[in-house]
């Protein structure tokens, strides 16, 4: 698959109010720690073969399920957009040091 040279990518996330998602794709580093957070976070992604690779942080706290498990301002969100002819798989990881200690 040919994959073009992109910058920032803006994704549609119909899951929420805040719909827009800016991914940067020119290997910028991530902000500082004490950088404002936002519901949507900071995500800058990479190509793997043809598999999108996004990494999120600067989330807000909030929650990994609305009638679950909590999520801190610490967590890290990776997402991996794997296209399969037409059908799209996202595998989601939620890495956070606050409330997934095990």
């Amino acid at each position: 698959m040919d994959i073009p040279e992109t910058k920032v990518i803006y994704l549609l996330d119909v899951g929420g109010p805040h719909t827009i998602r800016t991914i940067y794709m020119d290997g910028r580093p991530h902000p500082s720690a004490n950088a404002q957070h936002s519901w949507q976070g900071f995500s800058t992604g990479e190509w793997q073969g043809d598999m999108l690779k996004v990494t999120t942080t600067h989330l807000k706290e909030g929650w990994v399920r609305r009638n679950g498990l909590p999520r801190s301002d610490k967590a890290r969100l990776t997402e991996y957009f794997i296209r399969n002819d037409d059908y799209l798989t996202l595998v989601t990881v939620v890495e956070d040091p606050v409330y997934l200690t095990e």
